[in-house]
């Protein structure tokens, strides 16, 4: 009996091999590779960082528009604020914020500056949210200041750039337009999206677009 008993549990044994030889296969997910940043930044980005950008969103509006005429007083003029992107499809987006410079000819010449710095939060592998950089600039050219239709200080300009997370590529490029603000030009605010009214930005992520959203905005303060 014993030597039956043994021969049994042989062939016990080779069915386990074949049941296992036809199993699925587990697949693992790639990671995903994000640009995560340390646990100092992300405390500045949920604090300082996102303070700030609200105070000069809110405060760059402020004042009614700018009069053309008499118009603020002539020459470059530099402003500090922040550009915020809006960037996405069914399956990938990116909600950043970067710090944005602009040097604004207010006789009539064109705008320059960029923007770089870009922060946002995204869930990583594990579904948890993380602050992640976006790396990359977008510049910021041409334009100028005009008369709005409103007897106000309109301004636009051209943004182009690329940002990278680590893990997808989102492309930015068009015309952001707007107007100055307070009796001076204290603040501007300047906007474009893709679609709608406007029509004016054109987005991409990883290379392929129109994506179905992308906006882009401007805030700033003279300084």
């Amino acid at each position: 009996m014993g030597g039956g008993g043994s021969g049994s549990s042989g062939g016990s044994g080779g069915d386990g091999t074949s049941d296992g030889g036809g199993g699925t296969d587990v697949v693992t997910p790639a990671p995903i590779l994000l640009n995560i940043v340390t646990e100092e930044e992300r405390i500045l980005y949920l604090g300082s960082f996102l303070s700030d950008f609200a105070m000069v969103r809110d405060t760059a509006i402020l004042g009614g528009l700018t009069p053309f005429d008499p118009a603020p007083p002539a020459g470059a003029v530099s402003y500090d604020g922040y550009m915020q992107l809006l960037i996405g499809n069914e399956t990938v987006s990116a909600n950043v914020i970067g710090d944005a410079t602009l040097l604004v000819d207010l006789s009539g010449g064109p705008v320059t500056g960029s923007a770089t710095g870009f922060l946002g939060m995204t869930l990583d592998s594990a579904m948890m949210n993380q602050v992640v950089s976006y790396e990359g600039v977008v510049a910021i050219t041409g334009g100028g200041v005009t008369e709005g239709g409103t007897g106000g200080s309109a301004i636009s300009f051209g943004i182009d750039g690329a940002l990278d997370n680590g893990q997808n590529t989102f492309g930015i490029n068009g015309t952001l337009s707007g107007y100055l603000f307070g009796a001076e030009g204290s603040g501007l605010r300047a906007t474009g999206s893709q679609g709608g009214i406007s029509d004016d930005i054109d987005a991409t992520i990883d290379g392929s677009g129109p994506v179905p959203v992308g906006i882009a905005t401007v805030w700033a303060l003279k300084e």
